[in-house]
């Protein structure tokens, strides 16, 4: 009953939580992949700042950072190339993260955030407008 709700957009709290817990999941399952050594220099760096010890810099934060966000652009270039239901999956968590982007600007009246999310999420319209132009005739 829950899905059907969700579905046809009646129980939004509950849809939203699905998916925020959805993705979640799934990037879980992408951090697993990545080495080890990235993943415990990544809980150092945390344990560090929630302790006061280290600080993120301006300029882009430190290098355990960039390397874990380069080798998880490089597993996400990957999969995507190698499989289809990869592909289907990571563009699922990139609009899921859009509309977190766009809960978040409303929430807290970000207006850049706002015209941000509002663009990227153009394009998952009109691909919804293209769909029911292609049932309709």
């Amino acid at each position: 009953l829950s899905v059907t709700h969700m579905m046809t957009g009646k129980a939004y709290a509950k849809a939203m939580r699905a998916h925020l817990l959805t993705e979640s999941a799934l990037t879980i399952k992408l951090l697993e992949s990545i080495d080890e050594d990235g993943i415990r220099s990544l809980e150092d760096l945390f344990h560090s700042i929630m302790n006061g010890i280290s600080k993120i810099d301006n300029e882009g934060g430190p290098g355990d950072l960039i390397k874990l966000e380069e080798s998880l652009s490089a597993l996400k270039i990957h999969l995507t190339d190698h499989s289809r239901t990869a592909r289907l999956w990571l563009q699922y968590t990139y609009y899921v993260n859009v509309a977190k982007n766009f809960v978040r600007a409303e929430r807290t009246s970000d207006w850049n955030l706002h015209l941000v999310s509002l663009s990227q999420m153009l394009n998952l319209f009109a691909k919804i407008f293209c769909y029911f132009l292609e049932i309709i005739y």
